[in-house]
């Protein structure tokens, strides 16, 4: 019989677990242009899978990833709130939840040329992939930093 390693426990020493989902951000960059903005649904799973294993919190990890854009406020809040308890420092959590909030609408907006709504490939691959990358990226560097303090205070 073969046992499972617990959720990214290799990343770090003594078998401790991170609080948050633990990969580096340039990976998460790959990942997310590689995926075309797919990874960003496992990203929020697994961040929110680890709240929940964290935390008595009785939510759904499953929807808070799918409807992630509702969400990303939320999880990006509790990030802060963890990093400025520990010392820290990040900003633009909350804002930058809004902006993903407010992106998905992007690639819908009316044309300022013709006055028509219109969708091409580029305004698509530029929202979903990098602009959805930008802000997990950028949130991924500050969780690292989290996670490295929380660990070596745990040590």
């Amino acid at each position: 019989m073969r046992t499972l390693v617990p959720d990214t426990s290799f990343y770090l020493p003594n078998g401790l677990t991170p609080f948050y989902h633990q990969v580096k951000p340039l990976m998460v960059l790959m990942f997310s242009v590689l995926t075309f903005g797919l990874y960003s649904y496992w990203w929020n799973y697994k961040n929110w899978r680890c709240i929940q294993k964290n935390s008595a919190e009785a939510i759904s990890p499953f929807f808070r990833a799918v409807f992630h854009p509702f969400y990303a406020v939320s999880l990006y809040c509790i990030i802060n709130e963890t990093s400025s308890s520990v010392g820290v420092r990040g900003r633009l959590f909350g804002v930058m939840g809004v902006f993903r909030l407010l992106s998905i609408f992007f690639p819908f907006s009316v044309s300022t040329w013709s006055g028509q709504p219109y969708v091409d490939y580029f305004n698509l691959f530029f929202v979903f992939v990098v602009w959805l990358a930008a802000d997990i990226v950028y949130v991924q560097f500050h969780v690292e930093k989290l996670n490295k303090k929380l660990v070596t205070a745990a040590v």
